[in-house]
């Protein structure tokens, strides 16, 4: 062989090398799931659920999950797939705790994979998330947490909402009017968990009752694991002069222990209360009478929105279940929704082009128009002053409506921290 001919032979070997090397990099590229340009990668895309899978707050995560299931399959129009990509739900259990949490969410972001996260139930847990989320770079859409910071002080671009924050509970309560606001000027009063959430809702509350004429007479707090509420409200019932309003906020299984011994106590007959309803089924069941004439805000119950999602939604939930959907099945129901909407629209699981996409998004969702604030990307819907009222037929109080307060009505002010 000549020195020419060797020569042509080499650079070929080398090109064949070269080329062979190529195609490696790029279908291993392509297994490791990195996204090729301009498209959602081979195979399923992956969603972390972080929530209290077990823990005070378990019975809000199992909501949130039948609802995040239904509105994924709605959205896609029952296939579960996008773009012809499986929808893999991949469980986290937080366990009520922070740093639980993140430990779970670190473990889908890096050995999972997942393109993005969603949940938690409890809002120190969501707080705790919210830096990881920007640290990893993966858009984390909260439901059902509802403390003000999550999409105020706390708001980084990768954070959106689809659950109510405390402050929408409170401005349609403000917006509702009527013979309560002329109570609420003789004097009211807070109880609340002494955590992010219930420390959220005392400042709103406050903040809302106090700007339509309110006279704020303070508030108590407790621990959210108290599960004898008897002292802190006798201390209530010793004030002088007695408030004319109570502003109760709760979470978890305690309030069932809560309203219960408020009846015990006559505190129903003494004073008005007032305050987020926790409209789940299992809580009305076991309030049972103890809950008639009880007054407040609750961000969905099934019988209460008249529209064809709530009709699908209802429907569907009651087939699978065999029992209608509850509170927090609504906002997971969005969740789902949301997700869905803001890839198709990206075409694509970048966080940025999520970002953007689900910027601003609007649709129709169970409780009707759902609006998702660029400013903050806090999701505007309905809300529902209503009354609680005893009903033989079915055996519970059933929220009955005052008012439902539309999106725009209902808009909590825009805190977040300018981009």
């Amino acid at each position: 062989m000549t020195a020419k001919s060797g020569g042509k032979a080499a650079f070929k070997l080398f090109a064949g090398i070269l080329a062979a090397v190529v195609l490696a990099v790029s279908v291993t590229g392509c297994g490791s799931g990195q996204q090729a340009a301009g498209g959602i990668p081979a195979g399923p895309v992956k969603i972390g659920v972080i929530n209290s899978f077990s823990g005070p707050l378990q019975n809000y995560a199992e909501q949130e999950w039948r609802g995040l299931q239904l509105g994924l399959k709605y959205a896609t129009n029952g296939s579960m797939a996008v773009d012809g990509h499986p929808i893999d739900l991949i469980k986290g259990n937080d366990n009520g705790s922070p740093s639980t949490g993140v430990q779970e969410a670190k473990k889908l972001i890096l050995d999972d994979q997942v393109a993005l996260l969603t949940g938690p139930s409890d809002s120190s847990v969501a707080a705790a998330l919210i830096p990881l989320a920007k640290q990893y770079q993966k858009v984390l859409v909260v439901d059902p947490a509802a403390d003000d910071a999550i999409t105020g002080k706390e708001f980084n671009q990768y954070v959106f909402r689809t659950a109510v924050n405390s402050s929408q509970y409170t401005a349609a309560f403000a917006a509702a009017g009527g013979a309560m606001l002329d109570l609420v000027k003789a004097g009211f009063y807070q109880f609340a968990p002494d955590y992010s959430y219930g420390q959220s809702a005392v400042a709103a509350w406050k903040a809302a009752l106090v700007k339509v004429g309110g006279n704020d007479l303070g508030q108590t707090m407790a621990p959210l694991k108290t599960t004898d509420f008897t002292p802190y409200l006798q201390h209530i019932l010793s004030l002088n002069p007695l408030p004319k309003v109570l502003v109760v906020t709760w979470a978890g299984v305690g309030a069932l222990t809560l309203l219960k011994q408020m009846q015990d106590l006559g505190m129903y007959n003494k004073m008005t209360v007032i305050g987020v309803i926790d409209s789940s089924q299992s809580v009305l069941k076991a309030l049972g009478k103890s809950a008639n004439g009880y007054q407040g805000v609750t961000d969905y119950y099934y019988a209460l929105p008249d529209n064809p999602v709530n009709g699908w939604f209802v429907k569907n939930y009651e087939a699978q279940y065999n029992a209608p959907p509850d509170l927090f099945s609504a906002t997971g129901f969005q969740a789902g929704q949301l997700i869905v909407q803001g890839i198709e629209k990206a075409g694509s699981l970048d966080s940025a082009k999520l970002i953007s996409a689900m910027s601003g998004a609007t649709f129709q969702s169970p409780k009707g128009t759902v609006k998702i604030r660029a400013a903050d990307h806090q999701a505007l819907q309905d809300m529902f002053v209503v009354k609680l009222v005893w009903d033989p037929k079915v055996g519970y109080c059933v929220p009955t409506l005052i008012k439902d307060v539309g999106p725009d009505d209902s808009a909590p002010p825009v805190t977040a921290p300018a981009s």
